[in-house]
């Protein structure tokens, strides 16, 4: 289990990363995060910058909210190191995301790589924060297992 490389008030929450990404990545709170939402009226509560390796979260929440988008945005950190081109096509192409492509946001609600990250969090025993699409356990396995 690996701990955050720079903790920044992270450390109020979880000390070991239940989601493990391959390689090197900083965990990052902030008072807010440096992105627009993609869904007018929502809060951006975290964000993954896979160039630089860097996820940003934005402390001003309680320790379950922050805990839970942590864990969320390991999930992309997870898809973008650990899986094949193949894995995330496979994976966007289940029934529910019915996409063509992973990275798909032409609707925020049922983008293929938010589906993952929500439901990798799930799948390490954390409540999602509301009604965000996630799939069964059993998909991730099967995502990870395919070589197509």
């Amino acid at each position: 289990a690996s701990s955050p490389a720079e903790s920044g008030g992270i450390g109020r929450v979880a000390q070991t990363w239940l989601i493990q990404p391959r390689g090197a990545w900083t965990v990052r709170c902030v008072g807010t995060v440096g992105v627009s939402s993609p869904v007018p009226g929502m809060v951006v509560l975290g964000v993954t910058y896979p160039d630089s390796r860097l996820i940003e979260l934005d402390q001003d929440f309680s320790d379950a909210t922050v805990e839970w988008v942590m864990h969320h945005e390991l999930g992309h950190a997870f898809s973008i190191d650990n899986l094949t081109d193949r894995q995330r096509t496979y994976f966007a192409a289940l029934p529910g995301l019915n996409k063509a492509d992973f990275w798909d946001d032409s609707d925020y609600w049922t983008m293929p790589a938010e589906a993952w990250a929500n439901t990798q969090a799930k799948c390490v025993g954390l409540k999602p924060l509301d009604n965000r699409l996630t799939l069964s356990c059993d998909t991730l396995a099967a995502t990870q297992a395919y070589s197509g």
